[in-house]
């Protein structure tokens, strides 16, 4: 196998700049936007590290954010035009954002991840039960729906949720706490498992940009980019041991697909229960500065050349 070229990540790329520079001069530091009145609870085996409560549709411009006690549905629009209003009160502004919708889910369970279809008609909630409720985006933003198209059972809490972006845009690919990776099919209500969590602990899942392929990341630090009906193997990426910013026995915390030969991963050390349901991915109540001991290191990593594995 080639070698492969690690890059640490310092600074912005070139290609946000434009993003960075309209942020800074529009958008005042530490103005924010306070989307609902609700807190979550500071124990991590309710409001575990690893949930993705935030979903935003750039082709319909509605906004969906998880709360403790179900879903709030905004539009961009009112976002923008908010988060401007409290740039003009100075630094340091929590603006209130009023919610076109507040849908109770508690009947459920808690909320985890929030994501949405490719086509961004549907929107994906998936739930502490090991539910994926599925609802019609059309349905959530005007009338307020709670009522969902369709469940999904995936039987485990979930760590990880990833709708494709492209080609298979009725899949979503979905890791568990236990450390299982499948892909679940919301339109068929199928399940397919691509990685069973006695051979490898999964801990987080990213498409390709076409929604072809998978690469996921494992607790041994390893990256396997995979086929999404079978799992099969096309290309792996080994633990990074020789490399002071990787602290030993580092796991793959976070991974994105850029492009086709290129990965950005994020890797860090995971506590021994991260495993345990109910645990919030690690670490009981107490164990506050948990992540904030661990040494994280975040790089992008590009194949040597296009015909190495």
């Amino acid at each position: 196998m080639a070698t492969e070229e690690v890059v640490e990540i310092e600074t912005y790329t070139d290609k946000n700049d434009q993003l960075v520079d309209i942020l800074h001069n529009q958008v005042k530091d530490n103005t924010c936007l306070r989307i609902s009145d609700q807190q979550f609870s500071i124990d991590r085996r309710e409001t575990p590290a690893y949930s993705k409560l935030l979903a935003i549709s750039n082709v319909y411009g509605y906004i969906v954010a998880g709360t403790p006690k179900g879903l709030s549905v905004f539009m961009s629009k009112d976002a923008r035009e908010e988060l401007l209003k409290g740039t003009s009160k100075g630094t340091n502004t929590a603006v209130a954002l009023k919610a076109r919708k507040e849908i109770d889910l508690a009947q459920h369970g808690r909320i985890t991840h929030v994501g949405v279809s490719a086509d961004e008609l549907s929107v994906l909630v998936a739930t502490v039960k090991g539910n994926i409720l599925v609802f019609s985006a059309a349905s959530l933003v005007s009338q307020g729906s709670s009522t969902p198209i369709k469940t999904v059972s995936v039987g485990k809490e979930i760590r990880d949720m990833c709708p494709n972006p492209k080609d298979l845009p009725t899949t979503a690919a979905v890791v568990t706490v236990a450390g299982d990776l499948v892909v679940i099919d919301m339109v068929a209500g199928t399940v397919t498992t691509i990685v069973a969590s006695s051979t490898a602990k999964v801990l987080c899942v990213c498409w390709s940009p076409k929604g072809k392929q998978l690469v996921c990341g494992d607790s041994s630090g390893t990256l396997t980019q995979r086929t999404p009906n079978d799992g099969t193997i096309k290309r792996t990426v080994t633990a990074l041991t020789n490399d002071n910013h990787i602290p030993d026995r580092a796991a793959v915390l976070a991974v994105q697909w850029i492009d086709q030969h290129t990965y950005f991963a994020v890797y860090g050390q995971l506590p021994e229960d991260a495993f345990a349901a109910g645990c919030g991915g690690g670490g009981s109540a107490s164990d506050d500065d948990e992540f904030e001991d661990n040494a994280t290191a975040a790089y992008v990593i590009t194949r040597a050349d296009k015909k190495s594995p």
